[in-house]
């Protein structure tokens, strides 16, 4: 039960970051001083009910969602490295003598928490365990740029295409996957970054074109 409420939250945190920034997107029509919700024009932004829901709910999601999650996740890891280096030591021990029970104890603790935690860390090398946090954060700043830069115009292509670029030279040359399939995944990884970088071109591209006819 507890996997699956992990991998649920995993999987639909990036929705709930772009909710969460939507609550404060706010655009002005014909350059006037007043300010309209992009969700809904009528709604006058930061006064009334749009001040209630971004006091009452949007600041609680950006502490909840957008910061508390990735922030309790990376603590968690962090705490599961450093009890892989003791079930590392463990194991190596329980090679030359019998495990007490407290130790077997621990052994199987640490085996239920490794089913738990162990998609946020166990594809990367040991040095690496933290490289989640980097796919966090830029999650957050795709939400952000898809949020609040359609004000941008083609400036939103070019911000999005500079980060996908960004991250594929960082991951190639950091390689921060490791075990047996570690080729395997950084080969993936790749390939999902250059399909990323030609689905913005394709974007960018499009919409020259809708512009010109």
């Amino acid at each position: 039960m507890k996997t699956s409420c992990v991998a649920l939250l995993y999987l639909i945190w990036p929705s709930l970051c772009a909710q969460a920034f939507s609550l404060f997107a706010c655009r002005s029509v014909c350059q006037d001083n007043i300010s309209f919700l992009r969700a809904d024009l009528d709604e006058v932004c930061w006064s009334g009910k749009h001040l209630h829901y971004a006091l009452g709910v949007g600041l609680p999601m950006l502490f909840i969602y957008v910061i508390g999650l990735p922030l309790i996740t990376y603590v968690r890891v962090h705490a599961m490295n450093q009890k892989l280096v003791t079930h590392t030591n463990m194991r190596a021990l329980s090679n030359r003598r019998r495990l007490s029970r407290l130790e077997t104890v621990q052994l199987d603790f640490f085996a239920d928490e490794h089913r738990i935690y162990g998609m946020f860390y166990s594809a990367f090398r040991k040095e690496m365990w933290w490289w989640e946090g980097t796919v966090a954060a830029r999650k957050i700043v795709i939400a952000l740029i898809g949020v609040f830069g359609t004000e941008m115009g083609d400036m939103q292509v070019h911000l999005s295409l500079m980060l996908v670029v960004f991250i594929l030279l960082v991951t190639s040359q950091i390689r921060p996957f490791g075990g047996l399939k570690h080729g395997v995944l950084h080969v993936l990884e790749m390939a999902s970054l250059m399909v990323s970088t030609l689905i913005v071109l394709s974007f960018f591209f499009c919409s020259q074109k809708t512009y010109y006819f």
